[in-house]
């Protein structure tokens, strides 16, 4: 149930809210204005689940020292708790040709962008579900993408060791030349004739 519908679960989101105010450090912040950040929380958090509110407030005071913010809270519940990406991480990710990120760095990019930008500044929300698919995807197309690397580089090395041992091997000899073509001649029904008249010319 979210939290405009679910009276106890905002007396509750109040209590706890009040708690953390005088716990947890507030720059700036004088107990009077308790009253209304207590107000945006329950405006701008009225549409998600008291309990998973609860919860990201509690991972929040485990992390940081200071008072969270609606943001904080968001954020911590549409990311199911992990860590926000920070900017470091995301253009570290972003620099990495598309096919070698790794399933992580995938995932890095994609919850940095949702975070700063916004479905309301104009931008969707992708479904979850099919950004989780597609992530999957991802990570398939990137394993036979270096499967087919490595089956490519197994090949060049192949034509490598052909190439260096045909320039190793000796150049057959005047003699080696003449018993082969003697040899041909007579395979293909040459007189003897003939033959010594090739060997005459030579």
């Amino acid at each position: 149930m979210v939290l405009r519908n679910d009276s106890e679960g905002l007396k509750g989101l109040v209590i706890e809210l009040n708690q953390r105010f005088h716990a947890m450090k507030t720059y700036g912040k004088e107990p009077e204005s308790l009253e209304s950040i207590t107000a945006i929380f329950a405006r701008d958090l009225a549409d998600y689940p008291a309990d998973k509110i609860m919860k990201a407030i509690k991972t929040h005071s485990q992390r940081s020292q200071e008072f969270p913010t609606v943001a904080d809270i968001i954020g911590l519940i549409k990311r199911n708790g992990k860590t926000a990406p920070t900017k470091e991480m995301y253009i570290s990710a972003s620099k990495m040709d598309y096919e070698d990120r790794s399933y992580e760095q995938h995932r890095i990019i994609k919850e940095y962008e949702a975070e700063y930008h916004e479905s309301e500044w104009g931008t969707e929300h992708s479904d979850p579900v099919k950004a989780e698919s597609h992530l999957l995807e991802n990570a398939a197309l990137r394993n036979q993408i270096a499967e087919l690397r490595r089956e490519n580089d197994m090949a060049w090395n192949e034509i490598k060791t052909l190439r260096q041992a045909q320039a190793k091997a000796p150049e057959p000899s005047k003699q080696d030349r003449i018993n082969k073509t003697i040899e041909f001649m007579k395979q293909s029904g040459s007189s003897q004739a003939d033959i010594e008249t090739f060997l005459l010319s030579v």
